[in-house]
């Protein structure tokens, strides 16, 4: 194997990047009315200093003005087009009070933004982080990584001997699991303290139950779970692994070998819950609005898929998470997830899928925190019906804060973009990190979402734009 990088020396960082520059156009246009906010864009147009005209426009913000235009560009002439599209997205929906402008360079405007901003932090499972994931970000906030280097090994949060060294070998469940929390608890911290974000709610996909309390200040000290769940039989051996909890219910010798994958297949869960009493080796894991995944013997389970007549994904993942293996170790996973939590709890209300109500201030507590999520683990998750749940108590804003945009594009897909309800992913695997970051900044500034752009406009460099 490669050697991997170390991540500790990210931190030796004296002065942070800009976040915008001349090659990161970045203004924040606002106004009471459609009209105003055309007319300030068309005066941006025939600007001829756009770096000093853009410091001018964020050190201007106006927080309070009930519309907000966010235009982005890598130039002046992609600025200058980005102006133009907007000109065309007003004229053309002039006869209509709800409509949204946005484009591929991060640019958006939202007409009628939602007054329940209902903002809620989504966290995603496992098997969401990949090779490099967020490299480079230290450069920005080099602050919030040296605080973070002070708590806890950066090399463990962020697996490095798997997702920064070539040539690594796959990772396993629990390698996955530390990773994918560690991702979320960065852009958890992050957002909370350098853009001064307050989710009123939260949630999580699958183990994405555990990022959330671990990233919003909940349990005293998370970091200790970073060695605890390297070093669990649960997620070794018991769900993962050699899979001992399987083998006890099927009553296999521990000697005995099995053959565990599983399928994402675009089937609803009634057509596959039909199906699986002739199959009892294969189960429904998880399901969404028209998509499922199931797990087990794999050749059970590529024999219940032939039965129903649809083609499956092999993930080739190993956890028998949410099956009726993972019953066995509930009370350990309980046990495991008791964890001490912090004085003073956020005023956030936390989402679970085993839970009827939210836990807050009044119900969180080490035993509480631990069932639910030893329950969520132990069943299998529904996560239309969580994403359900969250819209009937406010949710209306979903931000993801994890690697890439697993829950965006499942939440999406349940709500077919309807106007009332925004999802935005702060990182898309393949693009550029801090433009992913920006292209979620701007948007929740358009849905006028109380946040501080400080990050924006206490870095400005002299270096002017070339032209």
């Amino acid at each position: 194997m490669s050697a991997s990088l170390d991540l500790r020396q990210l931190v030796d960082v004296q002065r942070p990047l800009p976040l915008v520059a001349a090659t990161r156009l970045f203004y924040i246009i606002t106004g009471t009315n459609i009209d105003e906010v055309l007319s300030q864009a068309k005066e941006l147009s025939v600007s001829t200093d756009f770096l000093g005209s853009m410091r001018v426009n964020l050190l201007d913000y106006q927080a309070q003005q009930p519309l907000a235009l966010v235009l982005q560009a890598p130039n002046p002439a992609q600025l200058h087009a980005e102006i133009k599209a907007f000109e065309q997205a007003a004229l053309d929906n002039q006869r209509k009070q709800d409509w949204q402008f946005t484009t591929p360079n991060g640019s958006c405007f939202y007409s009628k933004p939602p007054q329940n901003k209902g903002l809620t932090f989504v966290y995603p499972g496992v098997g969401t982080a990949y090779p490099n994931m967020f490299l480079g970000l230290h450069q920005y906030f080099p602050r919030q990584f040296a605080q973070l280097a002070t708590k806890l090994d950066l090399n463990a949060l962020l697996q490095a001997n798997v997702y920064y060294t070539k040539n690594a070998n796959p990772p396993t469940l629990s390698q996955q699991a530390i990773a994918g929390v560690g991702v979320s608890y960065l852009l958890s911290q992050l957002l909370l303290e350098e853009f001064n974000l307050q989710p009123k709610f939260a949630l999580g996909y699958s183990m994405g139950e555990t990022a959330m309390w671990a990233s919003l200040g909940v349990w005293k000290q998370p970091e200790t779970l970073i060695d605890a769940t390297a070093n669990s039989d649960i997620f070794q051996h018991q769900i993962s692994g050699s899979l001992a909890a399987v083998k006890e219910l099927w009553q296999l010798g521990s000697d005995e070998n099995i053959s565990w994958n599983s399928f994402y297949v675009a089937a609803t869960a009634d057509e596959i819950t039909q199906a699986l009493t002739d199959f009892p080796r294969a189960y429904l894991a998880i399901s969404h609005k028209d998509t499922c995944i199931i797990a087990g013997e794999e050749q059970a389970c590529r024999d219940l898929l032939k039965a129903i007549g649809k083609r499956g994904i092999a993930t080739n993942m190993v956890t028998a998470m949410h099956t009726p293996a993972s019953q066995l170790v509930k009370e350990d996973i309980q046990q495991f997830y008791q964890q001490p939590i912090t004085e003073k709890v956020p005023d956030i209300k936390f989402i679970s899928a085993s839970q009827s109500e939210p836990l807050d201030i009044q119900t969180i507590n080490p035993e509480s925190i631990a069932t639910s999520i030893a329950n969520t683990f132990t069943q299998p998750l529904d996560f239309s019906h969580v994403i359900n749940k969250a819209i009937s108590y406010g949710s209306r804003i979903f931000v993801e804060l994890g690697a890439d945009r697993q829950t965006t594009t499942l939440i999406n897909k349940q709500l077919q973009d309807a106007q009332e309800y925004h999802t935005i992913a702060l990182n898309s695997k393949g693009q550029d990190t801090v433009t992913s970051l920006l292209n979620g900044i701007a948007k929740l500034i358009s849905l006028r979402v109380p946040l501080s752009i400080d990050a924006l406009t206490t870095r400005f460099t002299p270096v002017k734009e070339s032209h």
